[in-house]
């Protein structure tokens, strides 16, 4: 990428390091440097992104100099941030939040500035693949905007929304969908163990099951998942045995309470800080 923008990370965490490893193979022009919290910590990392990255353990000392802060850290981690970074921060800075349930106003007011991005990544951004539902504070320039947009185009898809709660809305869905995929892919898995299939490359078979599938609603996207799943079903057949079984034992209804108990849980981290 082009944009000659410096870029701080702050949380050497799965995501903070996925982060800066997308930012750093990408090409991207500005310097890239990642704090974290130990020395130990900071060599480990070190020798796996090289000259690539600035790893530091003294971030204070270095956020001024940053264009685009962003945060990487667990919701429990925050109150110390705020310590360490607090009227750190250069004004016309850009700060993206990947904190969960945490609001924009308890940023602002936490930093001490109002530029500020509020965003939830999902875990797929790892391979690029990932979903980052995103809001930005009044303050932020369409510049920023854009620039922001850029970056989480490197992640994946971005969609920005227009109401705070859709981020919380989006947490439920998108960042906690992946493991939900994860434990439907076991399923099926155990599922076929228990009937005789041999394990050898079961996984490769279920992993691909979703892939033809996905690949499949990708080409038809114009039709409603309930058709391409009418499409499917042949009256009597094992589909519609197997779909019986589903809303016999209410799977929407699971999916749809899981769902809601997911947003429920990343409202009440927005209320805890």
């Amino acid at each position: 990428m082009k944009e000659n923008k410096n870029v701080m990370i702050i949380g050497g965490g799965n995501m903070g390091k996925s982060i800066t490893q997308i930012l750093s193979s990408n090409g991207w022009s500005g310097r890239v440097t990642l704090a974290v919290k130990s020395a130990a910590q900071q060599k480990a990392i070190s020798s796996k992104f090289g000259s690539k990255v600035n790893v530091i353990t003294d971030g204070e000392d270095h956020v001024s100099k940053a264009d685009i802060i962003i945060i990487a850290v667990k919701p429990q981690n925050l109150p110390d941030l705020y310590k360490v970074y607090k009227d750190k921060i250069q004004k016309d800075a850009l700060l993206i939040s990947i904190v969960a349930g945490t609001k924009i106003e308890s940023l602002i007011s936490g930093f001490n500035h109002k530029r500020v991005i509020r965003s939830m990544p999902n875990t797929p951004i790892r391979v690029s693949q990932g979903i980052t539902i995103w809001i930005p504070s009044s303050e932020v320039t369409d510049n920023q905007k854009s620039l922001a947009q850029n970056i989480f185009k490197l992640w994946g898809m971005a969609d920005e929304v227009n109401k705070e709660i859709l981020v919380d809305v989006g947490t439920a869905v998108f960042g906690t969908g992946p493991a939900s995929v994860f434990y439907i892919l076991e399923s099926f898995t155990e599922a076929a163990i228990r009937l005789g299939y041999p394990w050898d490359n079961l996984s490769e078979l279920i992993i691909q099951l979703f892939y033809g599938s996905i690949a499949l609603a990708e080409q038809e996207k114009h039709k409603h998942f309930a058709e391409l799943r009418d499409q499917v079903t042949s009256p009597g057949g094992t589909t519609a045995e197997a779909n019986y079984v589903f809303d016999k034992r209410s799977l929407k209804a699971i999916i749809k309470e899981a769902v809601k108990s997911a947003f429920v849980k990343a409202q009440g981290l927005g209320q805890a800080d």
